[in-house]
Order: structure tokens, then sequence, then C-alpha cells
């Protein structure tokens, strides 16, 4: 039996499906601190997250009709979330090196590369290398299947406890233990594999 939060939960969410954007507002309005902490932590930069959050909503909105119920309205989220971030780190490590091929084939004002890339401020090396670990462990979480990532990203990166994911993600207290075990195990051995050259 649901209780007056999750009813109330459950009519804004049919009342979006039929296009009510208020009722869309409120959903948006109750999730977007969470959403954003996710794609916080899966893009390392406040200003990729809100383009990530923005996105998300915007990709749920279009989307709400096909929401079927049969997970929560939070837990779709953040499958969306989570798919927006990955393609926005996809798409960023693509541009990456496309404009540094850019800035090494062309020079407009007559710099060379390495004069341009010499003008810029040099990082502490301790930032560029925790940076490049982040990116490196963001990369790597793609590889794993999703329900391993899910459990990893909402125990280890979100914080939230065994009963806590296990309703996000509708499944067993014992699922999320024993899929958690399996992704760390997976990451590890990730982590620890040579990378090839």
């Amino acid at each position: 039996m649901m209780n007056s939060h999750d009813l109330q939960e459950h009519k804004n969410v049919k009342m979006a499906q039929q296009g009510d954007t208020e009722a869309f507002a409120g959903i948006v309005e109750k999730y977007l601190p969470r959403i954003f902490s996710i794609c916080l932590k899966l893009t390392g930069n406040h200003e990729d997250a809100e383009d990530c959050v923005q996105e998300c909503f915007v990709k749920a909105w279009v989307s709400m009709g096909e929401f079927g119920e049969r997970s929560s309205i939070y837990t779709w989220l953040y499958r969306i979330a989570v798919n927006t971030c990955f393609d926005f780190n996809r798409s960023k490590s693509r541009n990456r090196t496309s404009s540094l091929d850019n800035c090494l084939n062309h020079d407009s004002d007559g710099s060379s590369a390495v004069e341009l890339l010499q003008d810029q401020e040099p990082l502490p090396d301790e930032i560029v290398e925790h940076h490049e670990s982040a990116e490196h462990v963001r990369t790597l979480l793609l590889e794993l299947p999703d329900n391993m990532r899910d459990v990893l990203i909402l125990r280890d990166l979100q914080g939230y406890n065994y009963r806590e994911i296990a309703q996000y993600l509708d499944i067993a207290e014992g699922t999320v233990k024993s899929r958690l075990f399996r992704a760390r195990k997976q990451m590890m051995d990730l982590i620890e594999k040579p990378e090839q050259i």
C-alpha cells in the first residue's frame, strides 16, 4: 500500500505523462539535487554536471510517456543521468583529441603549436595526476555491465546504504551486495590491467 508521499509522486508522474509541466517541475525539484550529485561525480566538473543535468531532464520530459513504472521514477532518472554523463564524457574525450590535433596542425596567429601549449598556465603535478586518475576511473566504469555500475556508483560514489540501493533499483539487498562485490573486483582487475599501447 502506498503512503501519501508515494501517492503524490505517482499522481505527479501520471500528470507529467499527460503533458502537465507543473507536475514534471515537481519531479525535477524533488530529484534535482540527487541527479546533480551523480552528474558531478561522473563528470568531475560543475559546469559539465549542470549541462548533463539539464540534458537528463530534457530527455526525461521527452520520454515521459515511455516510463512504465517497472521501477521508481528516481531509478529511471538515475539511469538517464548516468547514460547522459557517459555519453558526454565520451564526446568530450573525442573533442579533446580533435582540438589538440587542430592545434598541432593549424597556427592561425603564426604561433607554433609548442608556443601555444607553453602559453598555458602550468598546473601542479598533483592536480594533473588526480584529474587523470579520475578520468581513468570514469573511463573504466564504462566497461562494467550496467547493473554492476549502478550499485558501484550508488554505494561508493553516492554513499547510499544497501537498503536504499535495493529500494532504488528494486532488487534484494543480497543482490546489491553480490553485484557490488563483483563490480569492485572487476574495477580492481581493470585498474591493475596494463594499458595497451
